[in-house]
């Protein structure tokens, strides 16, 4: 039985807050600077870069200065652009292995284990996951079981042999933390390593999840494919995340 959670890239406003704001910030001290020594109004759209100062303003004569001084302040309103746009590089790049997990997701799941001696098996339900390490895989075929989990402790309900069992996981899975060290390998590819064992999950093109392969513990090459993802704000309610069977079930605690 396979127990899993997931991740998905950080959202473009993030970005472009990153990207947009420092270019408003440069032309806003471009615009003003160029007021200041000619006391002319400028549109921006007269104008590109900063890299136009010299030439735009030499043509303009200011009484109390000159040509040095101007080129002169020129030269610090460069420099300051220099250490904005250097800022903004490392804040784009030093994020850009970032994996943001959803606040929930929903998905309908195909999951194939394929052993050592190359036997597959496979496995296909729902899976839904709630803030707080939450998981729920509702299990329809070949079989009809319920595993929840909330990385620390799990709970299998086989319906067909009408049995639970509930037991504690020695090493949690810790959902934060592998996000937080999984890195880009390819275009919407990732990969991390947790307790062991490489993760590799790939995103499609709207950074959704699409699928997850690793190794168990017995070498069975285990893939995820996900479909019908369905990305959502809010925890899910509780009762939803919970496994739910008869009390006649019987119980195995381990």
């Amino acid at each position: 039985m396979t127990i899993l959670s997931f991740c998905v890239p950080k959202t473009l406003s993030r970005l472009l807050i990153i990207v947009v704001l420092p270019i408003v910030v440069i032309y806003i001290k471009c615009d003003n600077f160029i007021q200041k020594v000619i006391n002319t109004p400028l549109s921006l759209k007269r104008f590109t870069t900063c890299s136009h100062f010299y030439e735009m303003i030499s043509s303009y004569d200011k009484p109390g200065t000159s040509g040095f001084w101007v080129y002169l302040k020129y030269r610090k309103v460069r420099k300051q652009m220099k250490k904005i746009l250097i800022i903004v590089f490392f804040a784009i790049f030093s994020n850009a292995g970032d994996i943001v997990l959803p606040e929930h997701f929903k998905a309908q799941f195909v999951q194939t284990v394929t052993n050592p001696k190359n036997k597959v098996i496979r496995y296909s339900g729902t899976v839904a996951f709630s803030e707080g390490n939450l998981l729920k895989w509702s299990y329809v075929e070949p079989a009809r079981k319920e595993v929840c989990t909330d990385g620390k402790e799990v709970l299998v309900v086989d319906h067909d042999l009408e049995q639970t069992s509930a037991y504690r996981i020695d090493k949690g899975f810790d959902l934060t933390q592998i996000l937080k060290d999984a890195k880009p390998y390819k275009e919407h590819i990732y990969v991390t390593e947790f307790y062991g064992k490489r993760y590799t999950i790939q995103l499609d093109g709207k950074a959704q999840l699409q699928s997850i392969a690793y190794y168990d513990d017995l070498d069975n090459k285990v893939q995820i494919l996900f479909k019908k993802m369905q990305y959502g704000k809010g925890r899910l309610p509780a009762a939803e995340m919970k496994c739910h069977y008869p009390a006649s079930y019987d119980v195995i605690r381990g």
